[in-house]
């Protein structure tokens, strides 16, 4: 099949029409290897056939040179006898010929000929312009033979030169069509092209492979097309390249080992070329079709690259690579051109090697190629002897490396670092490269090893500068790992306490080790929620958004404000980190991140949006998975409990299952993701998980009614089940925590529940105390939920005032998050009921209060027709048929709310 050879074929088509006239010609078909001059030589013959030519054939190769008038006897033997039996015989036998019919002599690959033959095809093409002959022959171009005087003699003379071009996009197309026997999609089409360069011979080597592979010309076929290596190309074009010149060799090896970003400034030094022969070897390479120059040095497609691998031994390899890292390292090129060659390198290295790894790796680390870095790094690592500081060294820069990824090999790498590294100050600085939150997940005693350094720095109140700093940080890290002991809570709270106004909070290492102390005090309920709050905002004020806090105590800090409700500071400041995560890395921490903002959404009443955070960060590969008590564990379980998410809470259990599967040591909250899971279908299975969760916080002494609220699930099961003096027990343990700990919303939810399992007029009282604490919380749903269990129970005792209180509920059911109420316009969503525009909120709270629509319409000052069309708006929404559907609806969602 000819593609785009139509002007080709029409010259040859002209110049055999004037040769059957008498008047004869040469042409010569060059152009690089693979181009298709043998297609466009074989489709001459074919015309030459049909306009009644005697057609003669001969192909010459580099085994037959010394083959004396090789090329002119396949021309001239004939199965009839005729035969050329030297130089002299040629003209006669070709006028012979011609004088029966036209004559046409067509010589393949003419470069390869014997000299005697090529003498005479030189001196035939002088003479065919008086005869009935046409002479067609094919030259590669670049190839050395090309230029021999014999060769030129009849390139010379030769009155047509045809250059057959690489094939386009459009002919690529037609040529998959006729091979595929279909169409193929647009991105298949394009992506052949593109890796073929649109050369014939790699373009009829792919589909060919392609094709017998079974494989369709679709777009999901494209995944593993640039891996291709179809082994019949390969095999042509490793015999070709083993046939290059010395020089040749050395220059497509030098360009190999270069690979993309090869430069003729180190290409020439590695290929050991002088600079005048280098440039004419690479005229004759790009002539020859096997590289390019513009834009830059490379392959003309990747076969020709995989072809020169494949030449090229695994010694020859290592000893390039090693000589183009060391020319770029000598020449100044940027440390990681130069780390990409000593990867390939597995004998000894040189220092110079080792800093250069080392050097790229912090690179790419900064552009967030963390495997790249990775690599770099454990190559260093190594090269270098095992028993010494500099692979110390190494070792925790891997760790800081691999520690969002691989927290376990990061601990173990740091614990192996820790005994070559020669001062407490370094030891410590390399301890500080784990994120406390990754310590647990240590084989080896981190514990130990942190008071070892600490002991070797000595007493924090007598240390200054650096090494003050890497007490407090290791005292905070200390402390973090105990933070599952009641003995070590009680200590930090006591530490916490004694430290007064003495520790500040203008250090970072002084901000990390008060963020440790005020949590485990938060998690024991050993500081009031406002002393806490007005601490942990001081901090946060001097602490600067950013990604990176997800390796530090921050996390610990993001758990206290939620505890104390500060969620207006940590959701703008969590945002903000946010926002600053890099495009090139968001992985594990944005998916950190993420877990944070979406456990202060669920507790802002923003369910959706905290379910779709925690969605997006449990599908992220995040390492703190191995470490169940994380804060990232604990906020993507407290999440889907908190908005009874059921597709989050499989999700989220799942992981943690897995974990648990692979030997890691079981999440508390385990059991609560699971009760969530049985919570409606088996409350008394569900119940024994609460309680056995509720215990194994007791024995960590964690009690903070916010963040572990258990006993609320627990009552309200057990109210399910009819315990109520359990109930109530539980109820008034929750309510005495939260007094103590003295967070508004706490302690009016605590309220509320031991108030609704409480009978008689102290029930009353406790429901009314609820709402007068949630009021001044600012949180409406919590409040209506207080609200409605008070309008229920003064309904009941036939008490005035729950009208007044039913009516309010109702209003705050249909309101949401604080953003909404500043934005009327913008849809709001409750439990319960689906999203309202802001407009039908505002409608479906005046038929609350018993408006008619014509009242409605007077109040918000709009046409009656527009109310109509916000009520039909919420039946829609609601599924309801009309008014008194709507009013029960926004009944139940209140009455929800009271659940």
């Amino acid at each position: 099949m000819m593609l785009e050879r139509d002007e080709e074929l029409a010259q040859l088509e002209a110049v055999l029409d004037r040769a059957r006239a008498g008047a004869g010609a040469s042409v010569v078909i060059s152009g690089p290897l693979g181009v298709g001059r043998s297609a466009l030589l074989l489709a001459a013959g074919e015309q030459a056939r049909r306009r009644g030519y005697r057609v003669r054939w001969a192909a010459a190769s580099p085994l037959e040179r010394d083959f004396v008038l090789g090329v002119v006897s396949q021309l001239f033997h004939s199965g009839s006898g005729e035969r050329a039996t030297g130089e002299s015989t040629v003209d006669s036998v070709v006028r012979a010929l011609s004088a029966e019919a036209p004559l046409a002599l067509l010589v393949d690959d003419l470069q390869w000929g014997d000299e005697a033959s090529l003498r005479t095809l030189g001196r035939l093409a002088c003479q065919v312009d008086r005869l009935p002959v046409v002479l067609v022959v094919t030259v590669r171009d670049g190839d050395p033979g090309t230029e021999a005087a014999s060769v030129r003699d009849v390139l010379d003379s030769a009155s047509v030169v045809l250059r057959p071009r690489a094939l386009s996009a459009a002919a690529t197309g037609e040529l998959v069509k006729s091979t595929f026997g279909e169409p193929g999609d647009d991105e298949f089409v394009l992506l052949c092209h593109e890796i073929t360069a649109g050369s014939p011979i790699a373009l009829n080597g792919l589909l060919v492979e392609l094709a017998g592979d079974g494989i369709s010309p679709l777009v999901t076929a494209t995944d593993g097309l640039r891996a291709l290596r179809p082994e019949s190309l390969r095999a042509r074009l490793v015999s070709y390249v083993r046939g290059l010149s010395a020089p040749a060799r050395t220059v497509v090896q030098a360009v190999a080992t270069l690979g993309h970003d090869a430069d003729e400034e180190t290409a020439g030094p590695l290929a050991g070329l002088d600079p005048v022969l280098w440039s004419d070897t690479v005229r004759q390479l790009t002539r020859l079709g096997l590289l390019v120059t513009d834009p830059e040095l490379r392959f003309t497609h990747v076969f020709a690259a995989d072809a020169v691998a494949h030449v090229v031994s695994a010694h020859e390899r290592e000893v390039l690579h090693l000589r183009a890292a060391e020319l770029r390292h000598d020449r100044g090129f940027p440390a990681e051109r130069v780390a990409a060659h000593l990867l390939a390198v597995t004998s000894a290295l040189d220092e110079w090697a080792i800093s250069s790894l080392q050097e790229a790796a912090m690179l790419a680390l900064g552009r967030g190629e963390r495997e790249t870095a990775t690599c770099y790094l454990r190559r260093a690592v190594f090269a270098v002897p095992e028993d010494g500081v500099r692979r110390a060294r190494l070792l925790v820069d891997l760790a800081l490396v691999v520690r969002g990824t691989d927290p376990v090999v990061a601990t173990r790498h740091i614990a192996q670092a820790l005994p070559l590294l020669g001062s407490a100050r370094e030891r410590g600085a390399a301890l500080m490269r784990l994120a406390p939150s990754l310590l647990d997940t240590a084989r080896q005693p981190v514990a130990g090893l942190i008071r070892g350094v600490a002991a070797e720095l000595g007493d924090t109140a007598e240390l200054t500068g650096v090494d003050r700093d890497l007490a407090l940080r290791l005292e905070a890290r200390t402390r973090y790992l105990g933070s599952r002991d009641p003995n070590t809570l009680a200590s930090s709270a006591r530490r916490l306490a004694a430290l007064g106004s003495e520790l500040g909070v203008t250090s970072g290492a002084e901000r990390e080790l008060l963020i440790v102390l005020l949590h485990s005090s938060m998690l024991s309920v050993r500081i009031s929620a406002p002393d806490a709050a007005r601490l942990a905002r001081s901090i946060l004020d001097r602490e600067p958004a950013s990604p990176a806090h997800v390796h530090t105590t921050i996390p610990l800090l993001v758990e206290v404000l939620v505890a104390v409700e500060s969620l207006d500071e940590a959701s703008s400041w969590l945002d903000t980190a946010s926002g600053l995560v890099s495009p090139l890395d968001r992985g594990a921490e944005l998916a950190l991140i993420d877990a944070a903002r979406a456990l202060v959404r669920a507790n802002e009443g923003a369910t959706a949006e905290a379910v779709a955070l925690a969605v997006t960060a449990a599908q992220a590969s995040v390492p703190d998975w191995a470490v169940p008590e994380s804060p990232f564990v604990r906020s993507m379980a407290s999440v889907a409990i908190e908005c009874q998410d059921r597709d989050l809470v499989r999700l989220v259990l799942a992981r943690c299952e897995t974990r648990a599967a692979e030997g890691g040591r079981v999440s508390a909250a385990l059991g609560m993701l699971r009760a969530a899971l049985l919570d409606g279908q088996n409350d008394a299975e569900a119940l024994s998980h609460v309680l056995e969760f509720g215990r194994m916080l007791d024995r960590f002494g964690w009690r903070n009614p916010v963040l572990m609220p258990w006993r609320v699930w627990a009552v309200r099961l057990n109210r399910g089940l009819g315990d109520l003096s359990e109930a109530r027990r539980l109820a008034d343990e929750q309510r005495r925590l939260a007094a103590a700990w003295g967070a508004p919303r706490a302690h009016g939810r605590a309220l509320r529940l031991l108030g609704e399992v409480t009978e008689g007029a102290r029930g009353v009282a406790l429901l009314q105390d609820a709402v007068d604490v949630l009021e001044s919380f600012g949180r409406p749903q919590e409040l209506a939920r207080a609200l409605w269990s008070l309008a229920n129970r003064l309904r009941d005792a036939g008490l005035p005032g729950h009208e007044g209180a039913s009516a309010q509920a109702r209003r705050l059911a249909l309101t949401g998050h604080r953003e909404f109420e500043s934005q009327p316009a913008r849809a709001v969503s409750t439990p319960g009921i689906p999203e309202l525009t802001g407009g039908e909120r505002q409608v479906a709270e005046l038929v609350a209060e018993g408006r008619t629509n014509s009242e409605i319409a007077e109040v918000l000052e709009i046409s009656r027709r527009a109310v109509e069309k916000r009520l039909t708006g919420c039946y829609r929404k609601l599924g309801v048929a009309g008014r008194s559907g709507l009013l029960e609806v926004l009944g139940s969602a209140a009455h929800r709310l009271a659940d």
